[in-house]
């Protein structure tokens, strides 16, 4: 028999997951009640085009397994949602419940895609494992080794290993199935060959605290074989699955949880939990909304601006201010960690990262400024002194003048955090191109502040440092400083008020 099923998903984000073809591993994260799960699923269902009919009967044949950390978890949360896609009673399938459970389904397919349009996909044979791997359950060498099939999809991968994940894409990407003789000269093989099927690995989690090793894989150290799919907060006019999780859902378990913060940063907005080393310092950056979906243009009808941070670890943010009022980074260079980089060798990579982002650029269309204090730098080795920002300029064919604002740590982190407060026609008032890898991790939790409330020095202050200078460039000074004021006369007529005498 025939069965249809539309394709119907709950956001642009959820999309983008479900219909990419371009990456063997996928993530999607989100706050809680975004239908991740559900997502998964459909791109299950949107992968069965990509395989091909087997040459000796015509069948597509698709095998997946779905992870979970415990059974009573699979049971309980992740077969439900499956079951929305493809339920277990669903006339040509069996379902066996036992431990694992398993859903073999032989049928004629029907697809409605995101257009609209049928796709009609003839006869499909799906056979569908749910493991637990975990330390309640099996390993995650037993749950794969010798496993052969398409795809595997972790539900909360957060409870996993990361090891759980490499032995997953290993096993998808060796194409064995269906057996060699189903694939004899597809896939791009000889006639004689037998091809290797698509395969992929797709998981679903909400935001664990930075100090967790998803963090890492996908932010800190991102792979090109994996993809990052970040859904909006549940508070935003963005936010995906309206239809299941209203406004008012997530405002009420914002205020159920007004004194738990980092709760209410990852399961109602889905940002990153807390960094246990220090106070993150942009709690106003919002990765879902603020880091482009593609790589920032920049627009040759308007400054640029460059933001030079010295020292051994120099680092160079490049800005523009669009004409609403919106401010963008573009672009990034940080010198190499644990190795001391002198004026001359920063400024040939700056040139270098010039010429290949900002290809003939006037000098008149380029404003650099860098840290005041490195006008008075003392060589580490001779003791002589020099100026840091009148070399690397020198070197650069570009004049580095001291940032404005006399190195005021207040006015620098302002010129920053303006912007992110405020919407400028129904967007962001601030943009991050998906290219500022080490920006993106300083501001959804690397760059922090000590227990004395300033920035601890560390790989990716360099770079924060170097944006808030670009940003003093490209910025009103007038009206920071007037924001500025306004913070500490406010903060005057408290202390007036009260007894304290600092």
């Amino acid at each position: 028999m025939s069965y249809g099923i539309n394709l119907t998903p709950v956001g642009p984000v959820a999309s983008a997951f479900m219909f990419d073809e371009h990456v063997a591993g996928k993530l999607i994260t989100g706050p809680f009640g975004s239908g991740k799960t559900i997502s998964l699923f459909g791109a299950v269902l949107n992968f069965i085009p990509r395989i091909s009919p087997s040459v000796i009967d015509g069948v597509r044949y698709l095998k997946v397994m779905v992870v979970r950390d415990t059974y009573p978890n699979l049971k309980d949360k992740t077969i439900p949602s499956y079951q929305q896609w493809l339920p277990r009673n669903l006339p040509g399938s069996s379902w066996i419940a036992t431990p694992p459970p398993s859903h073999h389904l032989r049928l004629d397919l029907v697809l409605k895609d995101r257009r609209g349009q049928l796709i009609r996909l003839g006869p499909v044979d799906v056979r569908v494992e749910f493991r637990a791997v975990g330390p309640e359950a099996e390993t995650a060498e037993d749950a794969f080794k010798g496993w052969e099939g398409n795809l595997v999809l972790f539900d909360e991968v957060d409870q996993q290993r990361v090891e759980a994940l490499d032995m997953a894409l290993g096993r998808v990407l060796n194409g064995r199935y269906p057996a060699g003789p189903h694939r004899q000269g597809l896939y791009g093989a000889p006639p004689h060959d037998f091809g290797a099927a698509p395969g992929a690995v797709l998981g679903a989690f909400n935001p664990p605290s930075v100090a967790h090793w998803l963090y890492r894989f996908t932010t800190l150290e991102p792979s090109p074989e994996w993809k990052l799919y970040r859904q909006p907060s549940g508070r935003s006019p963005q936010a995906e699955n309206r239809r299941n999780s209203s406004l008012a859902y997530y405002e009420r378990m914002a205020l159920a949880w007004k004194n738990k913060p980092d709760d209410v940063r990852r399961f109602v907005d889905g940002e990153w939990g807390e960094n246990p080393d220090g106070l993150l310092i942009y709690p106003e950056f919002v990765a879902s909304e603020m880091v482009a979906s593609e790589i920032l243009v920049p627009d040759r009808g308007l400054k640029l601006y460059l933001g030079l941070d010295a020292g051994g670890t120099p680092a160079m943010a490049a800005r523009q201010y669009m004409p609403n009022g919106q401010a963008r980074t573009l672009s990034e260079i940080i010198a190499p960690e644990n190795k001391f980089t002198g004026p001359a060798a920063f400024a040939e990579m700056a040139k270098a990262h010039l010429a290949v982002h900002y290809p003939r650029w006037r000098r008149e269309q380029i404003v650099a400024v860098g840290d005041p204090s490195a006008k008075f730098n003392r060589d580490q080795r001779s003791g002589a002194k020099f100026d840091w920002l009148r070399d690397v300029g020198s070197a650069l064919g570009i004049p580095v003048r001291p940032a404005p604002g006399s190195n005021n740590l207040e006015l620098r982190l302002d010129a920053v955090r303006f912007p992110m407060t405020q919407r400028v026609d129904r967007q962001p008032g601030y943009l991050l191109s998906p290219n500022c890898t080490q920006l993106t991790a300083a501001y959804t939790g690397m760059y922090v502040a000590g227990e004395d409330g300033k920035p601890i020095k560390n790989r990716w202050s360099h770079i924060a440092d170097g944006d808030q200078y670009a940003a003093l460039a490209g910025s009103d000074m007038a009206a920071l400083r007037a924001r500025q004021s306004g913070r500490q006369a406010f903060r005057e007529a408290i202390i007036a008020n009260t007894d304290f005498r600092p």
